[in-house]
């Protein structure tokens, strides 16, 4: 859709928020924008103070206002960008509209007479952040449902006394405070498990094997910028514990029992038995090693040396199952 200024008082595009703003609730608020004219787009409420602007064209936050708990920028194909603010407010605001504005980048409440831009997907949505758009065509809320995860391959290859999980995360900086879990576990609980995760206390990326309701290995690496991609892996076999981060070794341990074998059945995106520990992030690959890797395999599968995990599989004539 495009939007054009007609007025440089306020032109903007204006939403009803339903259900109705409630104390201590936290919302987030999005769109997907591309300049057209304007360099310049913003977010408001009309009620509790929120607003934030951004610059479309060099892709970066002008200011934001101090009721806003997170502002984001993130660039996508052909000049497009998706724009949120997550707010939270003390006290009940009852509907409280939420709009888009043109603006002349000092000023939501200016805009620039004819100036316009392109605007797609708008969202608003009870959570802490931004999730992926979800058409709602009837005018109505939804609610959304939760991610599943199939096709992965046939479980009874996974190794309980030896192995390597690994993936290629990004946290969600908005989640940041909760601990984000991908494991290996049983169905009946989480005495027996290994696991990768975002920790909830800095956003370090922890690998941990557990057996018999103890830790015998955990390792933890402060990646620095927690919601960009990393590449982790976490080799486990008795005595010997590792844990692999962006090519680099980032953490050992040489004594530790496994589990006595067919004790890990199931790959979840959870920490076992504890729905407040989903992954909350972004995945772009996940694979599971039912052997250990040595040093140098270790390093090449979390480092740059391959521009893709198939390639990787090819260069060590690895066989995916």
């Amino acid at each position: 859709t495009k939007l054009t200024a007609t007025d440089t008082a306020q032109p903007r595009i204006e939403y009803q928020q339903s259900p109705t703003v409630t104390s201590d609730t936290a919302y987030a608020w999005s769109v997907f924008v591309k300049k057209d004219t304007s360099n310049f787009v913003a977010l408001s409420t009309y009620l509790g103070g929120v607003s934030a602007i951004w610059n479309i064209d060099t892709g970066v936050l002008v200011s934001a206002s101090s009721s806003v708990t997170t502002s984001n920028i993130e660039a996508f194909p052909n000049g497009w960008y998706r724009v949120s603010v997550t707010f939270t407010f003390a006290a009940n605001l009852g509907t409280n509209s939420t709009k888009i504005h043109i603006t002349n980048g000092s000023s939501y409440a200016v805009g620039v007479d004819d100036e316009s831009i392109y605007i797609w997907g708008a969202q608003k949505e009870e959570g802490a952040y931004p999730t992926s758009y979800i058409p709602t065509h009837t005018g109505t809320a939804v609610t959304r449902s939760a991610e599943t995860m199939t096709g992965s391959g046939n479980t009874s290859l996974i190794d309980t006394t030896k192995g390597v999980l690994y993936a290629e995360i990004a946290g969600l900086r908005e989640h940041h405070g909760t601990s984000a879990y991908i494991s290996l576990a049983t169905p009946s609980g989480s005495s027996n498990r290994v696991t990768l995760a975002f920790t909830a206390a800095e956003g370090n990326i922890k690998g941990q094997y557990v057996t018999g309701g103890v830790s015998q290995a955990s390792m933890t690496y402060d990646p620095t910028v927690y919601n960009t991609f990393h590449k982790a892996a976490f080799k486990y076999s008795e005595n010997d514990f590792s844990l692999y981060v962006n090519g680099g070794l980032r953490g050992s341990e040489t004594s530790g029992a496994v589990a006595s074998a067919d004790a890990l059945t199931e790959l979840r995106f959870t920490y076992p038995n504890n729905v407040n520990y989903n992954f909350h992030g972004k995945v772009k690959c996940l694979a599971y090693f039912n052997d250990v890797l040595t040093d140098a395999e270790m390093e090449a599968l979390t480092g740059d040396s391959h521009n893709s995990f198939s390639e990787l599989v090819a260069a060590n004539g690895y066989t995916i199952q």
